[in-house]
This record gives structure tokens, C-alpha cells and sequence, in this order.
């Protein structure tokens, strides 16, 4: 029981070093005024919000100065989504095959 304590223990410790690392440089690419928005006080690090724009309402957008944040993040998780239908449809015609000649 310790053992698994300790381990998720440090996987938080290490969680909360990158997420660190993520909001110091946070403000590179991100609005301050988004930025103040974020409430990222008593949440745990699995829950904290990373202030992406979809993590605020799509009514604060233009008032945050996120609008073209917004879309850009829409983009790029159409693409992520597009990577992943691609490597499962790869995997699908790998076991097809393996499955047909068996």
C-alpha cells in the first residue's frame, strides 16, 4: 500500500514540476488578462486548468483577447484528431491482415 502511495506520490511531484515549467511560460503566448482569469487555487494537480482557451467560456473570448487563441487551438485538435484516426486505421489494417492470414 506505502509502494503505490509513494509512486502516485512522485507522479504528482512531477506533474506539478511540468505544469510548473507550463505557466511560467504561459505568458509567451497568452494575454495577461487571460492569464489573471485562470483560478488555478485549491485544485490538485490531476483537475488544475492549463488556460488554454478552451478552458474559458466562448463568450469571454473577445474580452480575454483570446479569439485567434481560440481558433488556433480548434486547428490544432482537428489535426490531432486527424493523427490519431490515421494511426488507428493503420492498426485496424495491421490486424485485418494478421487476422486474414492466420
Amino acid at each position: 500500500m506505502d509502494i503505490q502511495w509513494n509512486k502516485q506520490q512522485d507522479a504528482r511531484r512531477k506533474l506539478s514540476q511540468v505544469l510548473d515549467g507550463w505557466f511560467r511560460k504561459l505568458g509567451d503566448f497568452m494575454p495577461v488578462t487571460a492569464i489573471q482569469a485562470l483560478d488555478v487555487t485549491n485544485v490538485g494537480v490531476e483537475d488544475m486548468r492549463l488556460g488554454l482557451p478552451s478552458d474559458f467560456p466562448l463568450k469571454d473570448h473577445a474580452r480575454l483577447g483570446i479569439t485567434d487563441h481560440g481558433l488556433i487551438e480548434r486547428e490544432l485538435r482537428i489535426g490531432q484528431a486527424h493523427d490519431a484516426l490515421k494511426k488507428l486505421r493503420i492498426q485496424l489494417g495491421l490486424k485485418s491482415f494478421l487476422v486474414r492470414w492466420k
